[in-house]
């Protein structure tokens, strides 16, 4: 959180100052939504829940106020709930009594109101986005009131429909409220108006000078014609037509079709600059993308979103291209045009040039709420296009799922409904549009009116000729055309600036460091790999690697082993180059791999990654990706020491098959066997497995292994894996934890050691490699149970013979928070977060379990309730047993029993404390 919310939890630790806090927030949330303070209220929500109130007491009392005093339903309580509890702790945290700030978020954050709502439902949420939903709580007060939040509360049901609170509370659909809301943030430093576009566009456009001077002419020849035909008109009718002047008439018609000539002329000559002015910009800008990603840094690159990379080419510089080749150079025409037209108003007639541009001023200023609205009705009319293509998207991904339960009508009722909203939104985006521009087109036709009506005025009192008359509608009808024009294509610019802006938010990431000016050589081949002292962390944050010093002497067989997230990873990826260390250095032959540059690192490390990643080409080819050079013999010897070449030979068209996208036409083994073949074609020194054999099936892993084992002889290999029967072979295991080194040695000694490699061990020993548990092992791990230690063997026969084997999906949730535990289980395949839940309603993770663990120990314990919550993250195979059994067990044994429910007991009580703490902790720091 970015407040610290329970400063006052360690200042004040007695209970009446406690309730005095409370009721400070009490009275605060009743001030903003109008309510009147109910005596006893507190003290009644405490009661409600005693145990959530020992907990939590902030908590138990807003969701009692949200439950009982509003009348809010369930579908409220993320998006309206957390948003205003957030927003009152932000006032109460303040000592000196004051009213907080309000909470200020980026504009481009004001947006899809229905994902936020459904994103605070679930049990683990963002903190940002309980900061957003604080901002619109309070934008929701400001606007509506304390009735038009409860309207809009009440109306969302237990789903969280935002649509229709929307729709009950303010009369607008979400995707118009959030356009509203967005209005009513301050603009963001970065917020962009059309001349930034129209900038870039000149900037970009400078390198083509031809082209560029061509541009300026053609639109030069054409403002200028524009502006002298009202000016040959004057004189036509009263130099020529007036005075019967054959001779003017002549020469002043000869002007109009002179210019009308020059003017079409250089009108093709314009089109034809933009036409390839346009896609040259839009290439090069394309071409500086390509090259960044492929230069970006990889520490940037990992954080990314490669959707929104990927939309970055397709979306964005779509609109960017049209802005670019319709609208800009529209916009530079006629923006001169109409300046221009103005100028030469006011030297044919002062008093008609300031009429003119008054009742154009007016006739500009008419459609302004239209404008507004048709903008609305666009944004609303994405939102619609968005979800329709989500339904067709999600309808392709889950035809086999469709076809296999019956659902297509129930998808088909989707389409339709959603249909109808579409028609709706794209009826209001096209008739409001529509009226931008009748309105328009009516200010300017007044206006030409007007300048008529006053012209005749004048012309019968001698004021002004005809030919001035004349003129003046001309004008009127050259700026009344140019500015419809650029009123029309101000919509497409709009949208080319957020394109752009995007664009160049990708251009601006940094890259990777260059290479050395003059590389250092690598004399002979690699016998050192060394660490000294490397730290590493992701975008400044938490470190990943602390201060890792290691060493290697080549060749070796080396394995990386540790939990999940304890930095294996990151230090394969700094032996790549693909990180550089944060301090320390990463030396081969005591040179930094910094100062050697890309091609020699390359030429000597190689990578088998965890999921072989083939290119939508032929088998040769990706083989080839290893060593661009290499001879069409040269690829199928890497096949052959791969194992591949008889699989490949077998296929429709052999080398030259086309493996698909991604490699879909292979099976996972085939596919990373090419891998395996693609790395070895560069015959490196140093080969890298990133578990390389960890996504296949148990028969194909051993075939891989098998063949690993052979084409790494006499290389050196790094590591990592969570198999652990890899390492019995390995020359030097490293263990990290938490992103230190915790140990180095061969197995047999880190097993004599019983440090953390030996826990490890232990624990993959129990989930065996596919989950299957030897019961030898497992009585054995059992045994080593703190609570289990010295309980007669008798015993732990009885408690295995009643376990079950069960196995779940990613996502389960295993043990909640505050409530009993139901059984106890032992994770013998996969992995499970265990979260312990803030205040407001995030969840803060505070560790990863893994094969080998064991959660829900307090079964035992008749009233003990779970103070953590454990979803599995991956599926698992389990190894549990019910309460009841475990309960009916124990109590056969009372003098086990009575040991085990005091040490667990004693534990409960330890680990809620520490938990309690640790929470409170989180909750107080900055964020």
């Amino acid at each position: 959180m970015s407040i610290r919310h329970f400063d006052w939890f360690k200042k004040h630790e007695t209970e009446d100052e406690v309730l005095h806090k409370l009721r400070r927030l009490y009275g605060v949330a009743c001030e903003r939504l109008a309510l009147k303070p109910d005596g006893g209220f507190i003290e009644a929500a405490m009661a409600a829940d005693p145990e959530e109130a020992r907990r939590d007491p902030v908590r138990r009392l807003a969701r009692h106020l949200f439950t009982y005093k509003l009348a809010m339903p369930s579908g409220a309580w993320g998006l309206l709930g957390l948003g205003l509890l957030h927003s009152v702790l932000l006032e109460v945290a303040r000592e000196d009594g004051k009213k907080a700030a309000p909470v200020r978020i980026p504009r481009a954050e004001a947006h899809d109101l229905a994902g936020l709502a459904s994103r605070l439902l679930l049990p683990e949420v963002d903190q940002k986005d309980v900061r957003r939903a604080a901002a619109f709580v309070e934008f929701l007060l400001r606007t509506k009131g304390p009735k038009g939040f409860t309207a809009f509360g009440r109306n969302m049901g237990v789903d969280g429909s935002v649509d229709a609170a929307s729709q009950a509370a303010t009369g607008l659909s979400a995707g118009a409220l959030e356009l509203k809301w967005q209005d009513a943030l301050k603009p963001d430093a970065s917020d962009k108006g059309p001349v930034y576009l129209v900038l870039w566009v000149m900037r970009a456009a400078a390198s083509h000078k031809m082209l560029l001077f061509f541009f300026l002419l053609a639109n030069a020849v054409q403002i200028l014609y524009a502006v002298k035909v009202p000016v040959w008109l004057q004189g036509l009718f009263d130099d020529g037509i007036k005075p019967s002047n054959v001779e003017v008439i002549r020469t002043y018609l000869s002007y109009l079709i002179w210019g009308f000539l020059a003017s079409s002329a250089f009108g093709v000559l314009l089109d034809y600059t933009v036409a390839k002015l346009g896609p040259r910009i839009l290439n090069e800008t394309r071409a500086r993308m390509f090259k960044k990603i492929n230069n970006i840094d990889a520490r940037d690159l990992a954080s990314a979103d490669n959707d929104e990379i990927i939309a970055d080419f397709s979306n964005d510089l779509t609109v960017v291209e049209k802005a670019v080749i319709w609208a800009v150079p529209g916009l530079f025409s006629k923006g001169l045009m109409l300046i221009g037209s103005v100028v030469v108003a006011f030297t044919l007639d002062r008093n008609l040039a300031i009429a003119t541009l008054a009742t154009l001023i007016i006739a500009f200023w008419l459609p302004r709420g239209f404008s507004r609205r048709a903008v609305r009705f666009n944004y609303e009319r994405g939102a619609e296009d968005s979800k329709l293509a989500r339904i067709v998207k999600e309808t392709l991904l889950m035809q086999r799922v469709i076809r296999i339960f019956g659902l297509r009508d129930l998808q088909s009722r989707f389409f339709t409904s959603q249909l109808g909203r579409l028609f709706k939104s794209s009826y209001h985006q096209y008739f409001s549009s529509g009226l931008v521009g009748r309105t328009t087109s009516f200010g300017v036709s007044a206006a030409q009116l007007v300048v008529i009506a006053l012209g005749a005025v004048q012309s019968v009192d001698g004021l002004v000729s005809s030919g001035t008359i004349v003129a003046f509608i001309t004008l009127l009808l050259t700026i009344g055309g140019a500015a419809g024009f650029i009123g029309a294509q101000l919509p497409l610019l709009i949208q080319g600036i957020g394109g752009l802006e995007r664009v160049e938010a990708l251009l601006a990431k940094p890259d990777a460091a260059p290479d050395p000016q003059t590389p250092e050589p690598i004399d002979g081949p690699v016998h050192a790999l060394r660490f000294d002292e490397v730290s590493f962390s992701y975008e400044g944050g938490i470190t990943a690697i602390d201060k890792i010093s290691l060493s290697i002497d080549c060749p070796k067989r080396v394995m990386v082993v540790g939990p999940s997230g304890s930095g294996k990873s990151t230090i394969l990826r700094l032996i790549e180059n693909q990180f550089s260390p944060s301090s320390g250095h990463v030396r081969l032959n005591g040179v930094d791999l910094r100062l050697l540059g890309e091609a020699q690192i390359r030429s000597l490390i190689s990578l088998v990654p965890q999921e072989a990643q083939l290119f939508q080409t032929s088998v040769r080819e990706n083989i080839r990706m290893g060593k661009l050079d290499a001879t069409d013999a040269e690829v199928e010897a890497a096949a052959k020491a791969a194992d591949i070449h008889d699989i490949i030979m077998a296929l429709s068209d052999g080398y030259d098959t086309n493996v698909g996208e991604g490699g879909n036409k292979l099976s996972g083994g085939q596919r990373q066997r090419i891998a395996i073949a693609r790395a070895i074609l560069r015959d490196p020194q140093i080969l890298l497995l990133d578990e390389a054999t960890s996504a296949l099936d148990p028969a194909s892993r051993e075939a891989v292994e098998a063949t690993l084992r052979k084409v790494t002889a006499g290389r050196t290999v790094v590591a990592i894996t969570h198999e652990l029967t890899q390492c019995e072979h390995a020359d030097l295991i490293y263990v990290v934890r938490n992103g230190r080194l915790e140990e180095s040695g061969t197995h047999a000694s880190l097993l004599a050691a019983d440090g953390v490699y030996a826990d490890l061990w232990q624990r993959s020993m129990i989930a065996g490699s596919e989950g299957v548990v030897p019961r030898d092992q497992l009585l054995d791990r059992l045994r080593k149970r703190p609570v289990l230690q010295g309980v007669p063997e008798s015993f732990l026969e009885r408690l295995l013979a009643r376990m079950t084997v069960e196995s779940v999906a990613a996502d389960t949730v295993l043990i909640e928070e505050r409530k009993p535990a139901g059984r106890m289980i032992f994770i013998t395949q996969g992995e499970a977060q265990q979260s312990i839940r803030l205040s407001d309603g995030t969840w803060m993770p505070v560790a990863v379990l893994e094969a080998g663990d064991a959660v829900g120990e307090y079964a035992a314990l008749e009233t003990a309730e779970e103070f953590t919550r454990v979803v599995t993250r991956k599926a698992c195979r389990l190894l549990t047993i019910d309460q009841t059994s475990l309960r009916a067990l124990l109590d056969s044994e009372p003098e086990i029993k009575d040991r085990i429910v005091a040490a667990l007991a004693a534990r409960h009580e330890a680990m809620m404390e520490h938990y309690a703490w640790q929470k409170l902790q989180q909750q107080a720091q900055p964020q």
